[in-house]
């Protein structure tokens, strides 16, 4: 009876010892896996996701042509702002300031 007590004991102790090292492999790779899910989500801001991409709905343009973009409309309003010689908005607004000068412009 003590050899089949120490089977039955030695056998659990493998069981125990396989689901603690499968526990600890499951929750390296679920951890790892979540990173690398993150690390995906990061790439795609900053690098866009294409309309071919799967879910295509989702598409949105990379980090550097959304500060293309954002450059080419700060040029697009500092034209308007600054007087160019009467293609911008600063220099209508003179020009109407001066027409409407009492001493007639």
């Amino acid at each position: 009876m003590d050899t089949v007590y120490k089977a039955v004991l030695a056998a659990g102790a493998v069981c125990a010892a396989l689901a603690a090292i499968g526990f600890l492999v499951n929750r390296v790779v679920r951890t790892v896996v979540g990173l690398l899910q993150r690390v995906g989500r990061m790439t795609d801001d900053f690098l866009g996701r294409p309309e071919t991409a799967p879910g295509a709905g989702d598409q949105r343009p990379g980090v550097l042509a959304q500060l293309r973009a954002m450059d080419n409309r700060l040029r697009r309003v500092e034209h308007q702002v600054h007087r160019n010689g009467g293609d911008s908005m600063a220099d209508g607004v003179a020009e109407i300031r001066q027409a409407l000068r009492p001493d007639g412009g």
